[in-house]
């Protein structure tokens, strides 16, 4: 029923979409505030400048956003359940402070997302962030409650200021953290071998388990602000 509709600029707001495949479907500048969304496939599909606030992604099956364009979208205050599916996404811009990301794994493998903001939201499950493009996106007082794969990830310019990494093992092998902030973060265990720390700030950040965390071949210059 959606195949081939052009909604851009369509007013969706409080939609209710089940078991609906919208694969390849143009919906930018669309607003999808408050829509409950219990199963779906977006993969493919022109967000770009969406409004999802408030936007409730319900299935515990999943939601399908792989290589889907969300530049310039909003999901502020949304809420995702079951795993997310968005390798390969483009995210640039994009708004998801405040998103709550319940019960699944996050999905954002080779994700581009250059200057998104991610400030207050929680991440309860597992999140998938090797190889990302994440420069200068901001992750102020974010949450992370498990494992957080973030190996090869540009994140030159990033804001991890406050954020709070749960008992889970975080990867940041080979990372590009030039120039980030992490003044305030907590960590418990890290793996920052190989990671590029020259000129990051962090100022008053908390390693709880030195012992269990790595440094191993890490490159910081007279810039790189330690603890």
């Amino acid at each position: 029923a959606w195949k081939g509709l052009n909604l851009d600029v369509a007013d969706l707001r409080y939609i209710i979409l089940n078991q609906e495949n919208l694969f390849g479907i143009s919906m930018s500048a669309a607003h999808l505030n408050n829509a409950k969304i219990y199963t779906g496939n977006f993969a493919g599909t022109n967000l770009t400048s969406a409004d999802l606030t408030g936007a409730r992604f319900l299935s515990e099956e999943g939601v399908h956003l792989e290589g889907a364009d969300l530049s310039h979208a909003s999901f502020a205050g949304a809420e995702f359940r079951g795993d997310i599916h968005l390798k390969g996404a483009t995210l640039s811009l994009a708004n998801f402070t405040g998103v709550k990301f319940e019960m699944g794994d996050i999905h954002l493998e080779g994700a581009k997302l250059t200057f998104a903001d991610f400030s207050g939201t929680e991440f309860k499950g597992t999140v998938h962030l090797e190889g990302a493009k994440l420069a200068a996106a901001a992750f102020t007082k974010a949450e992370f409650w498990e494992d957080v794969d973030l190996k090869e990830a540009e994140l030159s310019d990033a804001n991890f200021t406050g954020v709070k990494f749960g008992l889970g093992d975080i990867h940041l092998e080979g990372a590009n953290l030039s120039h980030a902030r992490l003044d305030h973060a907590t960590f418990w265990r890290v793996d920052l071998s190989g990671a590029n720390l020259s000129g990051a700030n962090l100022t008053e950040a908390v390693f709880y388990s030195p012992e269990k965390s790595s440094f191993t071949g890490a490159i910081y210059d007279q810039f790189t602000v330690f603890p």
